[in-house]
């Protein structure tokens, strides 16, 4: 039995592989982290895996990528090598601009400045699934490219209603992922995230709405 120390994308991918041999735990960071779990992940952050021989693995695309390796059945990279190296690099500009726009509208400023940024960010995403002409970011079903990007868009409707007129193609897969087993399984509403983003704010966080 793995144990994975919860965070919302490798909970995803492990939903959408059928994985169960898992116990998940919650870690609450900040003042209440457990005295053990740098043991687990120097860096003290979620998430981590640890498998039953002591080794641990940490970082969600690290964990994710590993964990569609380990478990081959369901594979939600791309078989293309190509293609796959075209959506990694897409995921990593996302980690370079769509990400830290969410996080610095939604968790610190919620100026029209910040706002205009993150909007043009989504536009670029909208842009890209507009040129793959396809349902999802992985082609025909949903694949680790789309798992990876949904939990900002999980959290979106919090600060922004996506538009159709302007969006068509990045809400028609929004709408579709809301369908998404893996996804109504991991699932966290919007009052929750609501509760997380204010007690954020506050300094006192409950993990638990997460």
């Amino acid at each position: 039995m793995k144990t994975l120390f919860r965070f919302q994308r490798p909970r995803l991918v492990a939903a959408a592989k059928g994985l169960t041999d898992f116990d998940i735990v919650d870690i609450k960071l900040r003042d209440d982290l457990p005295e053990w779990f740098p043991s687990i992940n120097p860096f003290r952050k979620v998430p981590a895996i640890e498998f039953p021989d002591g080794e641990a693995i940490y970082e969600s695309i690290i964990i994710s990528d590993l964990l569609d390796e380990l478990y081959p059945a369901k594979q939600l990279h791309p078989k293309d090598p190509k293609e796959k190296a075209k959506q990694k690099l897409f995921l990593e500009r996302c980690g370079e601009t769509l990400i830290p726009s969410f996080y610095k509208h939604g968790l610190a400023d919620k100026s029209e400045e910040t706002k205009q940024e993150l909007l043009k960010n989504i536009g670029n995403v909208e842009q890209y699934l507009t040129e793959k002409k396809s349902k999802y970011f992985g082609g025909d079903e949903a694949g680790m490219l789309d798992y990876m990007i949904w939990p900002w868009f999980e959290r979106l409707p919090t600060m922004y209603t996506l538009s159709a007129d302007t969006y068509p193609n990045l809400t028609d897969w929004f709408n579709r992922m809301q369908h998404e087993p893996a996804v109504k399984e991991t699932l966290i509403s919007k009052e929750n995230h609501l509760k997380f983003y204010h007690g954020y704010k506050t300094g006192q966080v409950d993990y638990d709405f997460i």
